[in-house]
């Protein structure tokens, strides 16, 4: 199973560059395969608010977690200790320790954009790494 990052689905939200391999691998991929922190899709909410896609903000919620089962993951009191942890210990910034934390501790393969990640030896995929990933381990 895999954890989407934030930029995953803004690439496709707000149609920029990447969007069309975020697209591929929500058609290679199925939704129940994958999950979203509750701070990737607060974060989501936060920068379509900006762009005044409130209508688009409760479609994605509607089509990707309640009818496309993606899972929603929060972390609890004790887990979000650990991410204040790993900011003092890596330099992550607050986003970035929490993806983290929500990766390892429901062992999960983090799909992301962000290079931020391979500083500190964490593996990542991108969308098509991912696909191919997935179609190599189903």
């Amino acid at each position: 199973m895999f954890l989407t990052d934030t930029n995953i689905w803004l690439e496709l939200l707000l149609g920029q560059e990447k969007a069309e391999q975020t697209d591929k691998m929500l058609q290679e991929i199925p939704l129940c395969k994958l999950a979203i922190s509750d701070f990737a899709l607060h974060s989501i909410g936060v920068i379509l608010d900006r762009n005044n896609k409130y209508q688009e903000f409760n479609d994605f919620i509607e089509d990707i977690i309640i009818t496309g089962k993606t899972k929603l993951i929060t972390l609890s009191a004790k887990q979000l200790q650990k991410v204040t942890i790993l900011l003092k210990n890596t330099g992550f910034d607050f986003d970035d320790a929490y993806q983290t934390i929500v990766m390892q501790e429901n062992n999960l393969q983090l799909i992301t954009f962000d290079k931020d990640f391979a500083k500190q030896n964490i593996k990542t995929y991108n969308p098509i790494e991912a696909i191919e990933y997935y179609n190599a381990n189903s």
